[in-house]
């Protein structure tokens, strides 16, 4: 009965996960919703790149919630018969970088001793997640051609090598003692520097650069990599524009945390953070599915998926192509 409804709510997910692939994916937009996007972006070079202004908290308390948010724990709260599950957080193949960094957010920023995310999420957790976090942070959008391998590690001893190509990787920024650097429970235990975390992702030569970007940058490629990744090319009108280069192949910015969940920014449709923590538990599930779909290899849902870790080896140079 367990597996079986285990089961279920992973082919939930996976009919409904989200996908951090392309950027048009991400918006479910087809080419001709999306044309707008292809075209040339606003001139707003005057304006700076954004930086969020977060409270300022000692190294040792981000290592010490960062290791709480790792051991984290979905918990179905009107199904009790459903697995509890960790979060397998080395799992890039599962495309759900901006999950993990909302679910590293909420492990930061609860003040459990041992968080429990549960399903459907109280209103009072969800307000308390968004009115009195007790650690600040914001996301950070990394855009750039992203190729590597993945090799897993299981806990059985097992390896597993994984190509993977993806365009955007979301993570957390937080403030570590007046210096804003990366929160990646993928990546690392502990915060890295910004240009470490490209770095692990995206290799920069002495030809590239990976900068905060205004808006009018970040619009540029972003219009870009989508006008690439979806094959346009002028129809006999026109109305699909040439794939314009922008001036910079790779680049970041941060956005606040509550523009993603918060419903009067989102508007109804979003649902706000307890839907959100909703969808999260889909997708997660479905990427422990496809773990033992791929491998063969069933894993305990909180005493191994835990344990899970990688190595990402980028390719050099990383480029654009069309």
């Amino acid at each position: 009965m367990k597996d079986s409804i285990y089961a279920a709510i992973a082919l939930i997910g996976l009919a409904g996960g989200a996908y951090a692939g392309t950027a048009a994916d991400q918006l479910g937009l087809d080419k001709a919703d999306a044309a707008q996007f292809a075209a040339p972006a606003p001139r707003l070079e005057k304006e700076g790149p954004y930086l969020p202004s977060l409270k300022s908290i000692a190294n040792a308390e981000i290592v010490a919630g960062l290791k709480k948010a790792r051991g984290l724990i979905f918990e179905w709260k009107e199904s009790p018969a459903a697995p509890r599950f960790a979060i397998p957080w080395a799992y890039l193949n599962g495309n759900h970088c901006g999950d993990r960094a909302l679910v590293t957010y909420l492990g930061l920023a609860t003040r459990d001793a041992q968080p429990v995310l549960k399903n459907p999420l109280p209103q009072a957790d969800a307000d308390a997640y968004l009115n009195s976090p007790a650690i600040e942070a914001a996301k950070i959008d990394l855009i750039a051609p992203m190729y590597a391998k993945q090799t897993l590690y299981f806990p059985n001893g097992q390896t597993k090598d994984y190509p993977i190509t993806w365009s955007h990787h979301i993570a957390l920024a937080v403030n570590v003692d007046g210096r804003l650097m990366v929160a990646d429970l993928a990546a690392a235990a502990t915060p890295i520097p910004i240009k470490d975390w490209i770095n692990m992702y995206y290799r920069e030569d002495d030809k590239t650069t990976c900068p905060n970007l205004n808006e009018a940058e970040y619009v540029a490629l972003f219009s870009y990599e989508t006008c690439l990744h979806n094959g346009w090319v002028p129809g006999p009108h026109g109305e699909v524009p040439v794939c314009v280069a922008p001036k910079q192949t790779c680049g970041y910015k941060f956005t606040n945390m509550d523009t993603f969940f918060k419903p009067e920014v989102q508007g109804d449709g979003w649902g706000g953070l307890i839907y959100t923590v909703g969808v999260l538990g889909w997708n997660f599930s479905s990427d422990l599915i496809n773990l033992e779909t791929d491998m063969g290899l069933k894993l305990d849902p909180i005493k191994e998926v835990s344990d899970l870790r990688s190595k990402l080896t980028p390719e050099y140079p990383s480029t654009w192509v069309r």
